[in-house]
């Protein structure tokens, strides 16, 4: 799976977004120009802060296919659930 559907199926598992802070998150643009999302020069999703979004909903386990990833902030939201053991 690419880090592109990755994202998108994280923010499908996400089942509020009362500030829409991940509406640039869109199947017609592309994962390295979206909010929140941070990505080396070769376009690996690198970075990815969600903290402070009120978001509410569960963590998909598609985010285990962001391997690049170094720095994954989720605080300050209404996350429910476990945290997917792929990760």
């Amino acid at each position: 799976m690419s880090a592109y559907r990755a994202l998108l199926s994280l923010k499908a598992s996400i089942s509020a977004d009362p500030d829409s802070a991940l509406s640039s998150w869109t199947p017609n643009t592309s994962h390295y120009t979206w909010a929140r999302v941070t990505c080396d020069p070769r376009r690996h999703v690198t970075s990815l802060d969600l903290s402070g979004l009120n978001l509410f909903g569960t963590l998909s386990t598609a985010i285990a296919q962001l391997v690049y990833v170094t720095n994954f902030t989720l605080a300050d939201n209404k996350l429910s659930g476990p945290i997917p053991p792929e990760i």
